[in-house]
């Protein structure tokens, strides 16, 4: 792993996505997850904090090590037990379908590689619950017309 992947990006995610409006939208959508939550890119755990008493676990799926070292940090101060997995989306999930109550995707760069055989519209939804509340929310746009963050 490069100095880049290994120092710089987990500190540019950390630092682009701390910021008062994915804060703000954060404490709007994260209190109504339930149960156990399956987050899809739980990077830095920038989420954790915003999750309410009605979530029993988190698992926290994000390919990149350094990134989950800063979860864990954040971690510890949560009321629900969090439990990471570092793979990317071309992997299977170690879960029985169903496992789910609530999906959270934020802000998530959801790839495979097409030679994988994996559609990312079927990666994961088998795993969810019936009544999964699922919340998934884009990049937001810059001023100037392309992605931000």
């Amino acid at each position: 792993m490069g100095i880049y992947a290994k120092y710089l990006l987990p500190r540019l995610v950390d630092l682009s996505m701390s910021n008062k409006e994915t804060s703000r939208l954060r404490a709007e959508w994260l209190p109504h997850a339930r149960g156990d939550v399956l987050e899809v890119g739980i990077g830095s755990g920038l989420n954790l904090p915003f999750y309410s008493s009605e979530v029993q676990r988190i698992y926290g799926v994000d390919p990149s090590l350094e990134l989950q070292r800063k979860a864990l940090k954040k971690a510890t101060a949560s009321r629900a037990k969090v439990e990471f997995l570092a793979q990317s989306s071309e992997e299977a999930l170690p879960f029985s379908d169903g496992a789910f109550d609530t999906a959270v995707m934020t802000w998530t760069l959801f790839y495979t590689q097409p030679n994988k055989g994996v559609r990312t519209d079927k990666a994961y939804p088998q795993r969810w619950r019936a009544g999964c509340v699922h919340r998934t929310w884009p990049l937001p746009r810059s001023r100037h017309g392309g992605l931000a963050g």
